[in-house]
């Protein structure tokens, strides 16, 4: 007979159409899946280790979603991530971090590179970056400028030891937000640019140069989110200085001043050790 064979194909047929709308269906919600994923799943970022005159051997995370960058000198790393580029700085050590913003994070730095900025002179600084040279630097493109000191620094320049030139290179596919920017060129005392430094040297005189900050190694990261961060479980702190004490400059002051007060009041004396 013909109407079961007929039955059997129309069933066969029915069941290969079924599994193949439901395989079409599952590819499009695995497609939609991917398209809605995460921007930062697939971000681009660089791994930068240098060498700093003033911070130490640094290695710099950073990515269009944050950067962070390790101080061994001071004892911390910093972290901040967009769109608001709120900044956090932490120690591992101490297991302590406090909150800081961009501003806050500059002035704290201006401290330790205060005697580098006593030695560059405004017309540097103020200078533009132009008539730059392209170059690639482990990989990266980047590009070199040469920045001089104008006459009214050159005799300021000679007699007290200052720099006269400043050769520094500039990563151009690596760019920072602008209060980021704003925080290296203070520290670094560059012109102005969003674009991160690789290279500065110091020319105080033909025989007389110094490397402010070299690049070791670039390395392209694929994606940075487990990278770019904030550290959790560790305790605030009311101060950078406290992160990386780990509160002991705050004990000794606790114990010293009350000391301090007490002798300073008519009559009292300190109570002996036991």
């Amino acid at each position: 007979m013909l109407v079961p064979v007929r039955l059997r194909m129309n069933r066969q047929l029915a069941s290969v159409l079924e599994n193949g709308i439901t395989a079409g269906v599952s590819l499009l919600i695995a497609s939609t899946c991917l398209i809605q994923a995460p921007a930062f799943s697939q971000e681009t970022g660089w791994a930068i280790e240098q060498n700093d005159k003033l911070f130490g051997r640094t290695m710099t995370y950073i990515s269009k979603r944050g950067l962070l960058r390790n101080f061994p000198q001071m004892g911390g790393s910093t972290v901040t991530l967009g769109p608001d580029w709120k900044l956090l700085f932490f120690s591992d050590e101490t297991k302590m971090c406090c909150a800081m913003t961009m501003d806050d994070w500059r002035k704290f730095l201006s401290q330790a590179t205060v005697g580098l900025r006593a030695t560059v002179p405004e017309s540097l600084i103020k200078q533009p970056l132009t008539e730059g040279r392209s170059l690639t630097m482990n990989g990266l493109r980047a590009t070199s400028y040469t920045l001089q000191t104008d006459r009214s620094d050159a005799g300021r320049s000679s007699a007290f030891n200052c720099v006269q030139t400043i050769n520094v290179v500039l990563a151009d596919e690596v760019v920072m937000p602008l209060s980021l920017a704003k925080v290296y060129s203070d520290c670094y005392c560059l012109p102005f640019s969003t674009r991160m430094p690789l290279q500065i040297e110091h020319v105080y005189s033909p025989t007389h140069k110094t490397k402010i900050l070299s690049t070791i190694k670039i390395s392209s990261m694929p994606s940075t989110a487990n990278m770019i961060r904030f550290p959790t479980g560790y305790k605030r702190a009311k101060s950078a200085l406290e992160v990386t004490t780990g509160g002991l400059i705050n004990d000794l002051l606790k114990d010293v001043v009350p000391t301090m007060d007490n002798s300073a009041k008519p009559g009292t004396q300190a109570s002996p050790e036991k």
